[in-house]
């Protein structure tokens, strides 16, 4: 009889006898890992949004217009071939 006892506080004893995993822990536990993730994966994003953000317009244009001067000639490729 000690065996019994063992088997039903270890798991849920299904008819045969065997014991199986509690099908209600698994899932709450599921649901709370995949909680813990979706409020890592946010942290994660807004931690690296601004590495994400592309420079706006009116910043590329003041970039582009910044050449040295004396480079007006478009840029040849020489020693190729």
């Amino acid at each position: 009889m000690r065996a019994g006892r063992v088997r039903r506080r270890a798991g849920r004893v299904d008819s045969g006898g065997r014991t199986g995993p509690d099908p209600a822990a698994w899932l709450t536990t599921a649901a709370r890992h995949n909680a813990l993730d979706a409020l890592r994966r946010a942290r994660t994003l807004r931690s690296k949004l601004h590495l994400l953000v592309e420079p706006e317009a009116a910043e590329m244009d003041t970039d582009a217009n910044s050449e040295p001067a004396g480079t007006d000639a478009p840029a040849t490729m020489t020693g190729c071939g």
